[in-house]
């Protein structure tokens, strides 16, 4: 056998059974985005269920509690929160729809919500007869791989949006009729670029699909052993093998020969390597992403209930960034809203009138109340000041102006109570008038 067979063999026989190859990226942001979106619809299997777990982590993290308005103190803001109210029944934002949009942020690191606005033709159980009905509708970036067209004089301001629709003509949509939003790692002056979080850590995500390849492989080969018989010449290897061929031996059943046997199987050392490449693979998407080990497959490192629920506080922080991105997207889309219906029927709305939060998941303010209620019992003892505590409450924003507040309150309920025991001494004083000392009072 010549060097150059001898070579070519020996590169097939090291290649890995995956046929790993090193990571070459997404290329354009648009072909990165389809390979996420493939891989969470399951399109491609290589490391579709980590995309999957991903994104539906982040996206349930991501709504939290759901859209919660309020009133801005000192202003009412009724018929603000009436119409917003409407326009989340209306498009199911306080259902399926808003985790869907959720889901498609993640996906794409954006989201265009175009606002149709329209008359119904006849009575609606969501609005009056003839007042217009907001229709939310998503423009997805892999379908339609839209533009966002910035003012010339100020990059930090979208004038529209365009793309080619089916007939190969470029539509434009006035800034007026759609709100938009980057998620992930953007760069507010560009929109057009930037990635979810999600698209970042492919490469890592790709090479657990190929270790845990190379893993089932080895395994496989571990469990078929290769018998080998050993002959003193080459005649006698010969001999036996034309026997057990015409005798169709296998493994397992009896063999009476003077050559040596044995069962070679599989070196398994290198499984740890492969194990290890994918243990610290995992850590760094979870690091990437924020989503919890144990959400990835590493379940032993769940090591005990407090641990769980620092790795979920983590993952909220991680998320607190674009779910303020998503809670600054319906406030534009409710002042766009707002504009319109100003506009169509003459109203005052005021989208300054009302606050859009959304609170984060529930087993995170379980948490944090738990967390709050030990600290209460510091402060009732003594150990902790009012300023500490207000500052570990997340809901208080501004601890100044809580105290001040406080302060307030407190003094009003003292003046409350001086005036009712004036009232009292004033009382008693009337009552005793014209008495003498060592009256007593006689029931009629």
């Amino acid at each position: 056998m010549d060097k150059e067979k001898i070579n070519t063999r020996f590169f097939i026989d090291a290649s890995r059974p995956s046929g790993w190859a090193p990571y070459t990226g997404g290329g354009s942001v648009h072909s990165t985005i389809r390979n996420v979106a493939n891989k969470y619809t399951g399109k491609d299997p290589a490391g579709s269920y980590l995309v999957q777990n991903v994104v539906d982590s982040r996206s349930s993290f991501l709504i939290g509690g759901g859209i919660s308005l309020r009133a801005i103190e000192g202003v009412d803001g009724t018929q603000e929160i009436e119409l917003a109210r409407k326009v989340i029944k209306w498009n199911n934002l306080d259902k399926g729809f808003l985790y869907n949009l959720a889901v498609e942020a993640e996906i794409e690191g954006r989201l265009l919500l175009y606002i149709d606005s329209s008359i119904p033709s006849g009575s609606n159980s969501e609005a009056e007869d003839g007042e217009p009905v907001y229709t939310i509708r998503h423009l997805p970036y892999s379908k339609y791989k839209y533009r966002i067209n910035m003012d010339e004089s100020n990059d930090s301001v979208i004038k529209s949006v365009s793309y080619t629709n089916v007939s190969g003509e470029t539509t434009t949509i006035d800034a007026d009729d759609f709100v938009f939003a980057m998620f992930g790692a953007t760069r507010y002056y560009d929109p057009n670029e930037g990635v979810s979080r999600v698209a970042g850590a492919l490469e890592d995500i790709e090479t657990v699909s190929a270790a845990k390849r190379d893993l089932r492989e080895v395994n496989h080969l571990f469990a078929h052993p290769t018998p080998v018989f050993k002959t003193e010449t080459a005649n006698e290897a010969k001999s036996l093998n034309s026997q057990l061929m015409e005798q169709k031996w296998s493994i397992g059943t009896m063999v009476v020969s003077t050559a040596e046997y044995s069962v070679v199987g599989v070196d398994t050392g290198g499984t740890e390597v492969l194990l290890n490449e994918i243990n610290s693979a995992i850590q760094r998407i979870s690091g990437a992403t924020g989503v919890p080990i144990y959400f990835l497959g590493l379940s032993s490192d769940m090591v005990n209930r407090a641990t769980a629920y620092a790795m979920m506080e983590a993952l909220d922080i991680n998320v607190a960034i674009d779910r303020k991105r998503f809670e600054t997207l319906f406030e534009n889309l409710f002042n766009t809203i707002f504009s319109k219906h100003n506009e169509s029927l003459g109203t005052k709305l005021n989208a300054e009138n009302i606050q859009i939060t959304i609170p984060s998941p529930s087993v995170i303010l379980e948490q944090r109340t738990e967390q709050t209620d030990r600290l209460l019992n510091l402060y009732l003892a003594g150990a902790l000041s009012l300023r500490t505590l207000l500052s570990k409450i997340n809901e208080v924003t501004d601890v100044d102006r809580e105290i001040l507040e406080i302060g307030d309150r407190e003094q009003v309920q003292v003046e409350r109570k001086t005036s009712m025991l004036s009232a009292e001494e004033n009382s008693g004083a009337v009552k005793n008038i014209g008495k003498k000392k060592g009256d007593k009072d006689t029931l009629k």
